[in-house]
């Protein structure tokens, strides 16, 4: 939240006229900000996790730093990383009603709306878990379905 409204709000003060914002562009900065900071995390840990003499057998068998980590350090990696990067997504999903903070209609400011405008809230926030059950239930089936795929290859 502070980092949404650290873009939409303040880059505006700073006097600098190109750096004002639409809501939905401050919406998608402040959320990719936040989510390259956890990912890049999520990455170094899992690369941090494998044995150190993955990389120093890749140099060895006269591989660049590069080649080393491309075709061997990564793939062993998102292994890894697999699990908390499908929680994220399923997370990030519904962090984006954190953005009506900011005056981005996403998709509970619609219930809220279609609640207020036909004084039937449960049925308008029940609509809206259903539609966020429908679109992180896939997500997460494709992560269990990855995750198992590369699991048969160990």
């Amino acid at each position: 939240i502070v980092v949404l409204f650290w873009i939409y709000f303040g880059l505006p003060d700073t006097g600098v006229s190109w750096l004002t914002l639409s809501s939905y562009t401050a919406a998608v900065a402040g959320l990719g900000a936040v989510g390259g900071a956890f990912l890049g995390e999520v990455f170094r840990s899992g690369i941090q996790a494998l044995h150190r003499g993955q990389r120093e057998a890749a140099l060895s068998l006269g591989m660049t730093p590069f080649k080393a980590l491309r075709w061997i350090i990564l793939p062993q990696a998102v292994r890894i990383v697999l699990p908390p990067l499908a929680n994220y997504a399923v997370g990030l999903l519904k962090d984006t009603s954190l953005c009506a903070i900011i005056a981005v209609p996403e998709l509970l400011l619609r219930a809220k709306n279609l609640a207020s405008d036909t004084f039937l809230p449960m049925q308008a926030y029940v609509l809206a878990a259903v539609f966020y059950y429908a679109m992180s239930f896939p997500m997460m089936r494709f992560a269990e379905y990855l995750e198992a795929r590369m699991a048969a290859g160990r």
